[in-house]
């Protein structure tokens, strides 16, 4: 499956091989596919810099995230991303985000 995943898709990885972030795109929506960082890298930022990097190049994104992966939620949803659905049989929800609007004057 990640093959497939890589084919279809682009990868970005971190200088130091630490973590990487998988997406596609499909007109202007970004789907993100896996985000991953080694153990030995967690809690440096490196998942939230790779995921900012991939939300810079889009005006809304998706993904799916297991709902037991309390460390991945609290990343998604500090990066501005909410759930809109879940798949049931995955036990995954479904989230969405859009690129913030800015103020006038900013």
């Amino acid at each position: 499956m990640l093959a497939h995943e890589v084919e279809i898709g682009e990868c970005w990885i971190s200088g130091d091989m630490a973590g990487y972030i998988l997406f596609r795109r499909d007109g202007d929506l970004l789907d993100v596919l896996r985000l991953g960082v080694h153990p030995d890298h967690a809690h440096q930022g490196l998942g939230r810099s790779l995921l900012e990097r991939a939300l810079s190049v889009t005006d809304r994104a998706v993904l799916t995230v297991k709902k037991d992966n309390i460390r991945a939620l609290r990343l998604y949803t500090h990066a501005g991303f909410e759930i809109v659905g879940h798949l049931q049989s995955a036990h995954a929800w479904v989230m969405l985000w859009r690129k913030p609007l800015t103020s006038v004057g900013s």
